[in-house]
């Protein structure tokens, strides 16, 4: 199994997520923070796992609430609070945002034929 240290979900079971935001908050105060019906309408752990597990939206909502309640920090809004969650330094720039230095092409180097509208444009351009 993956050594997992920034993330506050490894190992958590869903079924002890709701257990503890039920103990924590009770239904009524869930349903009105994630207004789902398994929460408002007639709720159960059973009925509420059910959901949880096929709605990938309402999962993420219930481990944000989670990580609230336990005092853990936030992913930011688009990433999933499953994924790895590793603070940075203040300007450092992530791994997979990193761009290549691109050597620019000289046009009359690359061999390639200007298209019609290319060609339209540079006489267009030149005209005045």
């Amino acid at each position: 199994m993956d050594n997992q240290p920034n993330n506050p979900l490894h190992g958590v079971k869903l079924a002890d997520i709701l257990d503890h935001l039920v103990e924590v908050y009770g239904w009524d105060e869930m349903g009105d923070r994630i207004n789902i019906n398994c929460f408002n309408n007639n709720p159960s752990i059973k009925s509420s796992l059910g959901f949880l597990r096929k709605t990938p939206w309402a999962r993420e909502k219930v481990e944000r609430l989670y990580l609230h309640s336990i005092g853990a920090p936030q992913p930011p809004r688009h990433m999933s609070p499953r994924e790895k969650f590793e603070p940075r330094e203040r300007g450092a720039q992530r791994e997979d945002t990193e761009r290549s230095e691109v050597e620019p092409v000289e046009d009359s180097d690359s061999g390639v034929e200007d298209s019609p509208w290319d060609k339209a444009k540079r006489n267009r351009e030149s005209r005045g």
